[in-house]
């Protein structure tokens, strides 16, 4: 499966080309950056969103800090890696590629981020490129699907299937809803 995800890149038959779907271009890439995380996984979770959805894709929306009390605008930036619209809802990703990131941190991040920048009907999204057990050779943690602190995690199991991330999108908006489309049995 993560083959498949991968595949998705390739640029040709040319070692070290990728191409990236969301900004249409390619790139001549060194294998330590393929295979260490970066914009290449962002490019993936673009792409199926793209075809999945139908959607028109963004990616790499980034913005500077505000002004601190000091007065002076902060040279970090934040950022939101892919971006979409589906139905009525705004879809805010942060990839985690990289060996390692903080699970909470990260997804407080893209969820503030997201809520602050779209609205508070904004679902966010981490997505990670393996699945549960499969980070680095030990047991990740990491369920497809699971919602932790108000943002799901997407993994390839579900980014290369369909339905199953239409369902999860509509999962995680029923979880954020504030009134229920269950009926009500009292």
């Amino acid at each position: 499966m993560f083959q498949h995800m991968t595949d998705l890149l390739k640029g040709g038959n040319e070692p070290g080309v990728i191409f990236c779907p969301l900004l249409k271009k390619s790139y001549q890439v060194p294998p330590k950056i393929i295979n260490g995380g970066g914009f290449w996984w962002e490019a993936v979770v673009a792409d199926a969103f793209k075809r999945h959805l139908e959607a028109e894709v963004y990616g790499q929306l980034a913005w500077k800090t505000p002004e601190g009390k000091d007065g002076k605008t902060s040279d970090r930036l934040t950022e939101i890696d892919v971006a979409a619209a589906y139905g009525n809802h705004k879809l805010m990703v942060s990839c985690k590629a990289g060996r390692s990131f903080s699970l909470h941190w990260d997804v407080f991040a893209i969820k503030s981020e997201a809520v602050h920048r779209f609205g508070r009907f904004t679902l966010p999204f981490l997505a990670v490129p393996y699945e549960s057990g499969q980070k680095e050779g030990r047991q990740s943690g990491l369920q497809p699907g699971i919602i932790i602190g108000g943002a799901m995690i997407l993994t390839p199991s579900i980014l290369v299937d369909r339905e199953k991330l239409i369902a999860h999108i509509n999962l995680l908006a029923e979880h954020l809803r504030t009134t229920s489309s269950k009926k009500d049995t009292a």
